[in-house]
């Protein structure tokens, strides 16, 4: 587990008495093994790892969140990220293409001269920043940032409508203005002042072959999970779902103890399948069954549940392995072939307007002051982050690099709390890379997937799974009985709950975004349950 905060003063002269009062206000600090480092004369960092991760001479100096994680085949000289930073900044890029892990970090190159920060190919492990006239702030968690910064702060009404309809922020954009997120395989380079973003890898230029075979697919897989193992017993989160089924079978083939979590609803297929998953693997397994999901912190949850497991508190770093990214980088997930016909044919109109209705997205314009952050906006803005060059893969392409990695913003921000490190072998760069070659149309509705995971050990295939409405179905019985994922939901199961997250809110810099009126009165509908508005609490949590 790691973590930095860092200031870079772009101009000549000493830091500001100000800037330096409130780095020493930063959450890091609360680590005994973190202090505030001077790396040179317009360098200041935080850094917090669980192992050896800063890289400090005379020439350079590095750290990295995260695991870059690099090919076997590559020489002893080239994994020294040390001796190609010595090189300076080329030698750092031909590094990070070289990479397939999960991370983001920065560097001070060439004499500590240049600095740069850069993120992973996806960009999954997320890196913040703002840039000021004589200062850029950066950190692996947000909130470092907005602490960096001083008061008042601005919300980004765009990101705010976004997040309270997509469920995040497109892009680089935070819901705070002057806080921007890295994108995908980004390196922002500060040099004589001057600032500069560039991208170091682009998979638009990944030509289609439709040659890929889902043996090829599985065997990158293979590889993807077994350079992630470590000597310890591995832990995974076990859903009843695809996903996390696939991981777990593939570290069963490795390793002969295995530990999984489950935390659902009583008699759910999720709870249930898990479990049975479980039984016929020979998992060490362990359930919880929860009154309701109310935004749940997974990690949180899984936390508790090896504290339980061991019988003690631990304060040390966990890692635990997910499923996250396999529905919609391998399964397509929210792509139909409607949408898919209107991206090869260029109408990103007609795919965006297809998504957002089936999805049942809107933007909830009664509640904002600014009547412009409407449904036209909303699909403006979607318009905007999808990324040229993709071809009939772009709708693909905006959900992995939007819906996937956002998702996960939560668990990253809150691992100081939990202390749990995710291992997404799904994420895997040659994996993804692997992914893109194949034709678009072949992966929709879990096609190629269920193709895939046949290929997978019989036992890992003998007990039912969860499946997404209209994509393959699991081929085995399932209990009419267990309560399904994406089936009707109670409207107003979690009200006082509701009540809570609606008061956050209400304290936070983004509340006068909004029609306080209009917004007070449907909080009063929904708290007598007269009318249901679970879908702007579910935005509000996202927002605090």
């Amino acid at each position: 587990m790691s973590f930095f905060t860092g200031v870079y003063k772009r101009s000549l002269g000493d830091f500001d008495n100000n800037v330096l009062d409130r780095i020493k206000n930063s959450k890091l600090l609360k680590f005994r093994e973190a202090t505030i480092k001077r790396v040179s004369s317009n360098l200041l960092t935080i850094t917090y790892s669980s192992d050896e991760r800063a890289i400090d001479s005379q020439k350079c100096c590095a750290f990295v969140a995260g695991d870059m994680i690099v090919p076997r085949t590559i020489s002893n000289e080239e994994k020294n990220l040390f001796s190609q930073l010595s090189n300076g900044k080329e030698a750092l890029i031909k590094y990070l293409k070289k990479s397939r892990g999960n991370f983001c970090g920065y560097a001070l190159l060439e004499n500590k001269e240049r600095f740069l920060l850069f993120t992973d190919k996806t960009a999954i492990r997320p890196l913040y920043y703002s840039i000021t006239s004589d200062y850029i702030f950066f950190s692996s968690l947000l909130s470092e940032v907005v602490n960096l910064l001083e008061e008042p702060f601005d919300a980004d009404s765009d990101a705010l409508m976004e997040t309270m309809s997509l469920g995040y922020a497109l892009g680089d954009k935070t819901v705070y203005q002057n806080v921007k997120r890295l994108d995908v395989a980004q390196c922002l380079e500060v040099n004589a002042g001057a600032v500069e973003l560039t991208q170091y890898w682009d998979r638009s230029t990944i030509s289609i072959n439709t040659d890929v075979t889902v043996n090829e697919l599985l065997a990158t897989f293979e590889d993807a999970i077994s350079i992630r193992l470590s000597e310890n017993e591995p832990t995974c989160f076990l859903s009843g779902g695809l996903d996390s089924r696939a991981i777990a079978a593939q570290l069963k083939k490795h390793r002969v103890q295995v530990n999984s979590f489950n935390y659902g609803t009583y008699h759910s297929q999720d709870n249930e399948f898990a479990l049975q998953l479980a039984n016929k693997l020979g998992l060490n397994h362990s359930e919880e069954i929860l009154e309701k999901l109310h935004f749940p912190n997974w990690s949180k949850l899984i936390r508790n549940s090896l504290n339980t497991m061991r019988g003690q508190k631990a304060n040390h770093m966990e890692r635990v392995w997910s499923g996250d990214g396999g529905s919609v980088c391998l399964g397509a997930t929210y792509i139909t072939e409607e949408i898919q016909t209107a991206i090869n044919q260029d109408n990103i109109d007609r795919a965006l307007s297809t998504f957002l209705q089936n999805q049942k997205i809107s933007s909830p314009v009664t509640f904002f002051k600014e009547k412009e952050l409407n449904d036209e906006k909303l699909l403006d803005s979607m318009k905007t982050s999808f990324s040229k060059g993709f071809g009939g893969r772009g709708f693909y392409n905006f959900l992995v690099e939007n819906d996937q990695k956002r998702h996960l913003d939560n668990h990253f921000e809150t691992m100081l709390d939990h202390n749990v490190d995710l291992v997404i072998p799904f994420f895997d760069s040659n994996f993804l890379d692997l992914l893109y070659s194949v034709p678009p149309e072949s992966l929709l509705y879990h096609r190629l997937y269920s193709d895939w995971f046949s290929l997978f050990p019989v036992e890992a295939r003998s007990t039912p799974w969860q499946t997404y409405p209209g994509h393959v179905p699991c081929p085995l019985k399932i209990d009419d009985d267990l309560k399904y994922q994406w089936g009707k939901k109670v409207k107003f199961d979690s009200v006082e709950d509701d009540r809570k997250v609606y008061d956050s809110i209400k304290r936070s810099p983004f509340y006068n975004k909004f029609d306080k009126g209009n917004l007070s009165l449907a909080m009063l509908l929904h708290r007598y349950k007269l009318r249901s508005y679970s879908h702007l609490i579910s935005g509000f949590n996202r927002i605090i």
